[in-house]
């Protein structure tokens, strides 16, 4: 396994792209013959437009609302960017890439890349309403989604975190007593092995963690499995 592979994060081609805590049945939008002819115009969430700046504070238990920090929320979301499609399509644009739409915890609340909890949407970008309607208006002009899911690792819960790369391992605990949210609210789901030092040894690639992001194990059965339920609940 390469690095590059080690670290990708999975992108869902999305039809409809709603998340929660129950199903959502609604018929699943095509996806296109060929991806590769598709204009792929990615947006980071959190700071492309505010287009409803009632949600602007709505997840500062994890992260505040800032436009003057840069590692803060900037008010972006799924109603700004719905409003900017005829924008976005104007430029060529025949498919829209996003950055993840779980809950986050903390300092990656702003870029999505941090999950805690798969089966909750964060706050401050909308709601699944908000999500469906970005979603169906970009289908109407003929446009595709795509959402960022990563299931390589989630946010900085388990210590010990950032601490040197080490093939024994270290004993975990929760960071200030704070589990993930279930189905990974157990340590014996992460590497316990510290941080990569060094990108060129394959085993610290596949064993430790990435900036301090708690790693999944996910070469056990049960870390993909869940991992595959996590995608469904998108579908």
């Amino acid at each position: 396994m390469t690095v590059s592979a080690r670290f990708r994060t999975f992108i869902f081609l999305a039809g409809l792209s709603v998340l929660g805590t129950t199903s959502f049945a609604q018929s699943r939008h095509p996806s296109p013959a060929d991806w590769r002819d598709q204009n792929i115009y990615f947006i980071f969430a959190d700071r492309f437009f505010d287009g409803d700046k009632s949600n602007n504070t709505a997840n500062n238990s994890q992260l505040q609302y800032n436009l003057g920090g840069n590692w803060n929320h900037h008010g972006g979301d799924f109603r700004g960017i719905e409003q900017k499609l005829d924008y976005i399509q104007a430029l060529g644009a025949t498919t829209i890439w996003i950055t993840p739409i779980v809950q986050n915890y903390g300092i990656s609340s702003w870029h999505g890349y941090g999950a805690t909890d798969f089966y909750s949407l964060q706050p401050n970008w909308g709601t699944t309403n908000d999500l469906k309607s970005f979603v169906n208006a970009a289908h109407d002009r003929g446009m595709y989604v795509v959402l960022d899911v990563v299931i390589n690792h989630m946010g900085d819960k388990v210590n010990p975190g950032g601490t040197p790369f080490n093939i024994n391992g270290y004993t975990p605990s929760w960071r200030r007593g704070q589990m993930h949210a279930p189905p990974f609210n157990n340590l014996t789901n992460f590497h316990n092995n510290g941080a990569i030092q060094n990108y060129d040894n394959q085993t610290e690639v596949e064993l430790g963690e990435l900036s301090g992001l708690d790693d999944l194990r996910t070469e056990t059965e049960y870390v993909r499995n869940q991992s595959c339920r996590n995608l469904q609940a998108l579908d």
